[in-house]
């Protein structure tokens, strides 16, 4: 099961479409889509209420939807607190994506040691091929690595992560009291 974050800024014809895309597109993977709504479209609005109650995807568990105005970044940071799911996958507006693209994307997650993230990117720009040893059949597979580390495209990583980082933030938000 995977936690899918998706922040809406654009109308409701987009938003219809990239939503219903990205859940079919994800069968064989149980899905809780984490919406932030930054518009103020009514149709939007009715859009996401009725989404669960249509059951038109059966892999679609819930729905969470926080309105609020376009801050960022930190719109995610908000939806990552509410991620019940082992893995999150963040999906950016306006991009349609092909069948089974979550399984395959957990797959690679879960089975290249150390991936920290793997994406499906919007373009082969900036890319170079690596090895990277596959963790359950000890051998070395090659991998699409971005050159600069520039994330963009589709992405999942595990949610164990954010507690990395956090302790990452906090420890220099000590050393940065200390030095002053």
């Amino acid at each position: 099961m995977v936690s899918v974050c998706y922040i809406i800024k654009s109308d409701y014809w987009i938003t219809k479409y990239v939503i219903d895309n990205l859940i079919k597109r994800a069968s064989g993977c149980e899905i809780e889509l984490l919406v932030c709504n930054t518009t103020k479209d009514q149709r939007t609005k009715d859009y996401l209420d009725n989404l669960i109650k249509s059951k038109a995807f059966p892999n679609l568990i819930t729905v969470l939807v926080d309105e609020k105005q376009d801050m960022g970044l930190y719109l995610y940071f908000d939806l990552f607190k509410h991620a019940k799911y082992d893995y999150i996958c963040v999906h950016p507006e306006k991009i349609f994506v092909e069948n089974n693209y979550i399984v395959d994307l957990c797959y690679a997650n879960y089975n290249i040691d150390k991936s920290g993230l793997t994406a499906i990117k919007n373009s082969i720009k900036d890319l170079e091929l690596v090895p990277l040893l596959m963790t359950t059949q000890d051998e070395f597979h090659y991998v699409w690595k971005n050159k600069n580390n520039y994330i963009d495209g589709v992405y999942v990583f595990k949610k164990s992560l954010l507690s990395i980082v956090n302790d990452i933030y906090k420890f220099n938000s000590e050393l940065d009291r200390k030095s002053t």
